[in-house]
């Protein structure tokens, strides 16, 4: 309710105080659509409360280096610790931003990143696995990758895959996606359409 009012009033001060409450006000403030950040955000959050809640003026160089250690104690890969420690230098600039605090100590913190090596089928590839004789469940989860292949959505965005989404000409309209929030509108070919004949709506794996 704290936080709710502050948005509400606009007021700055001494309301937010720690880094788990700065989390708390930007969290509150990202629009419902964006399911993916508000995610990202919320799990953050969690692995602070883990490690420590800190005092916004102790958020620091020394601090950003104590949470990467307990991060990398708990076998957390180098992209993720790099995502946590990016949301908590927004956190403190957003928070800075609204005047809740004029702290400015994660400046020189660097967030680690991993190149990763991303493997793609070609179409030969695609079209073989099409062709293999499944079922049950292999034949499912086969079906749902094509599907992925053939559209471009996440597997988040399956659920609002559904036979009346489909307009004339074959084309596929997801009204808001989890990550982005926007709209897409996708043509589909006729290997898409008869998994989804199949199905009419897709099952959970």
């Amino acid at each position: 309710d704290r936080i709710k009012q502050f948005i509400k009033t606009g007021a700055t001060g001494g309301n937010i105080e720690t880094l788990v409450e700065a989390f708390d006000l930007i969290i509150e403030s990202i629009p419902t659509e964006k399911k993916s950040t508000r995610s990202s955000y919320e799990n953050t959050r969690v692995n602070i409360l883990s490690f420590k809640d800190s005092p916004l003026s102790r958020v620091d160089v020394t601090y950003a280096e104590d949470f990467t250690k307990f991060l990398k104690a708990k076998d957390a890969k180098k992209n993720t610790i790099g995502k946590h420690i990016k949301n908590i230098k927004a956190v403190m600039n957003k928070t800075k931003l609204r005047g809740i605090h004029n702290f400015d100590k994660l400046k020189s913190v660097k967030v680690e990143k991993e190149k990763i090596n991303n493997i793609a089928l070609d179409l030969e590839e695609i079209e073989l696995l099409r062709k293999l004789n499944l079922s049950g469940r292999e034949e499912l989860v086969r079906d749902l990758f094509l599907l992925g292949c053939y559209t471009g959505l996440r597997y988040s965005d399956f659920h609002q895959i559904k036979i009346d989404a489909i307009s004339k000409g074959n084309i596929l309209t997801i009204p808001s996606t989890v990550k982005t929030g926007s709209e897409v509108v996708i043509p589909l070919k006729k290997d898409a359409i008869n998994i989804l004949l199949n199905y009419g709506t897709l099952p959970k794996v």
